[in-house]
């Protein structure tokens, strides 16, 4: 698959050791052959700005786009006093992923990061106590493969839980590079949904983890 091939181009190319300025002409010019839609041509500053951008694409890196005041503070706390608990994830051909859960106190934060190479990729935060998710937050950043220009829908959501009512804030938008992927001054659109929306949730967060 075009995409495992990408992936795994750079993943050689970012685990490298040393300086990595010699491999880095290798790696645009794969980039440059593989990252073809149809017949739109790749530009270079695509494969620069997406070679610049695999750090929110790679598994090990704490980089998550993070610019809200509901996770910000919450992942680096649980990234430096909480205890690692369970790592897993899926390697598949089409997308990969991995997540990592950390516990702190009496609640446990799960991070979960995929790649899914021609159709994007993302990450989502969950933070679970007292046996239920109280907050999650998913980012996620879809490829339109059927525009003629590159073109990123780029979605963020923010799942608040009181026990009785789900709160979900959205913001959204397209971009055309990989430069401008986090969504930071654009205001978040809140609404309050039917509680059976956060089983759905609760759904999509245990088949992170099993």
């Amino acid at each position: 698959m075009i995409e495992r091939n990408i992936l795994i181009v750079l993943l050689l190319f970012l685990g490298c050791s040393r300086a990595d300025r010699s491999a880095e002409s290798g790696v645009a010019d794969t980039l440059r052959k593989q990252l073809k839609s149809d017949s739109r041509t790749v530009t270079t500053n695509e494969v620069n700005t997406y070679s610049a951008a695999y750090v929110y694409m790679d598994f090990d890196s704490d980089s998550l786009l993070l610019q809200n005041e509901d996770f910000d503070d919450l992942v680096p706390r649980f990234l430096a006093k909480g205890k690692p608990l369970k790592v897993g994830g899926y390697p598949g051909d089409d997308c990969s992923s991995k997540f990592r859960q950390f516990a702190l106190n009496d609640s446990l934060l799960t991070i979960y990061k995929y790649n899914c190479g021609d159709y994007g990729f993302g990450n989502s935060q969950y933070l679970v106590g007292h046996d239920s998710i109280q907050k999650a937050r998913i980012y996620e950043a879809r490829w339109n493969v059927g525009s003629k220009e590159f073109e990123l829908n780029i979605t963020e959501q923010l799942y608040l839980w009181d026990g009785n009512r789900l709160t979900v804030r959205e913001r959204h938008k397209v971009v055309h590079d990989y430069v401008d992927l986090d969504l930071h001054g654009i205001p978040f659109k809140s609404k309050i949904v039917e509680a059976k929306k956060y089983n759905n949730l609760l759904k999509e967060y245990r088949q992170i983890i099993e």
